[in-house]
């Protein structure tokens, strides 16, 4: 099984006006209107959108490449010849989100599940009418939305660039090479599906450690730094060119640059720091194996699973059952079970996921090796 994380544009509503011309005049009236309009008003508009939703609908069922995002599903899953979760990723715009629930609704893709829940999956801020907040929010809530899917584990996951806005391939394509993912792409009308392979890069994660309060103090505060001057006169000069690579400046204040933000949040992964609550801690205190058994959950991503909403580290029958979560970066543990007994199997017959802040509060420790 492999997930397929797909950014959703609106290329279903282009070809749908280009294949009618003057037959959809009113639904292109209607689609232009909206164009800029961001998902909120999604609902104020509801029986316009039902309307281009139906038309949407029929084009869908009658042509099988009614899309880019379409077109390159069909492609990814002939190459990979397995069951894809799809998970649809639209922009923060009435429209986007328009032809992602029509895409999940209509499109019938053999073994393959289409994921789109639209309060978590319009991706708030990710337009083009306000370049700060698209750079500010939109990217940030994206790489957010997909660590939730994934839950900071991309073994198993592909990332289908071939829709959405063209400004968030160059930053999607450094964040799947620094989480080691295959990107896709299909390039316009081309039946070619191009594959970007995952590369054995190298990174001087150094300079991340020696500075690491910069970074940490900088994602505070929204990632800036108010004094530049001072921050990097403590920065030693074999460092700083490597430093100022990461770093947005006029002299007097800075802002660490989106590759940097995702170096420090992958460093903050390869570290053994992680947040727990007391039940957690209190077993680690008092198993002896408790900690080769968390350091796992920073190496091998082998046995995590999904269950009952809770992402799950199960090491084997007789070993551990871990209930994790990572978040902007950060590793969450908030239930440890031994091993497989009737407590862990009564526990996910009740208790479905429902967020980090229903087994809190979490204190922040670090696993030494």
């Amino acid at each position: 099984m492999q997930q397929v994380l797909t950014l959703v544009g609106t290329s279903l509503i282009t070809n749908f006006l280009d294949e009618q011309k003057e037959k959809a005049a009113l639904i292109s009236k209607q689609v232009e209107r909206y164009k800029l309009f961001p998902a909120s008003q999604y609902d104020v508009n509801k029986r316009d959108i039902d309307q281009i939703k139906k038309r949407l609908q029929e084009f869908v069922e009658r042509e099988p490449e009614a899309s880019a995002e379409i077109s390159s599903l069909r492609r990814i899953h002939e190459e990979q010849k397995d069951k894809l979760i799809v998970h649809l990723l639209a922009s923060d715009t009435v429209n986007s989100r328009i032809c992602a629930e029509v895409i999940r609704d209509y499109c019938q893709l053999e073994n393959t599940e289409i994921i789109f829940n639209e309060r978590q999956f319009v991706i708030s801020g990710l337009q083009v009418t306000n370049r700060e907040q698209f750079a500010r929010d939109g990217l940030q809530n994206l790489f957010n939305i997909i660590e939730q899917i994934t839950g900071g584990y991309y073994g198993h996951t592909i990332c289908n660039i071939t829709g959405g806005y063209k400004a968030t391939i160059p930053l999607m394509t450094i964040f799947a090479q620094i989480n080691q993912m295959p990107l896709y792409y299909l390039f316009e009308d081309s039946p070619v599906l191009l594959k970007i392979p995952s590369l054995p890069i190298s990174v001087d994660w150094e300079l991340f450690d020696r500075y690491a309060n910069i970074f940490s103090e900088a994602e505070q505060h929204d990632w800036a730094i108010d004094d530049w001057r001072k921050v990097e006169a403590d920065i030693l000069p074999e460092y700083r060119e490597a430093f100022a690579s990461f770093i947005e400046h006029d002299g007097m204040s800075a802002l660490v640059e989106m590759a940097g933000q995702m170096l420090w949040r992958k460093f903050k992964s390869r570290r053994h720091i992680l947040h727990w609550n007391q039940e957690v801690k209190s077993l680690y205190e008092s198993d002896p194996n408790a900690k080769h058994h968390l350091l796992k959950l920073f190496s091998d991503h082998r046995g995590i699973e999904r269950k009952a909403g809770h992402l799950v580290l199960d090491l084997g029958r007789t070993l551990p059952r871990i209930f994790h979560l990572w978040q902007r970066g950060e590793l969450y543990v908030y239930k440890y079970f031994p091993t497989h007994n009737s407590e862990y199997e009564r526990f996910l017959d009740t208790h479905l996921f429902n967020g980090l802040d229903a087994y809190g509060p979490y204190e922040i420790t670090t696993i030494n090796l």
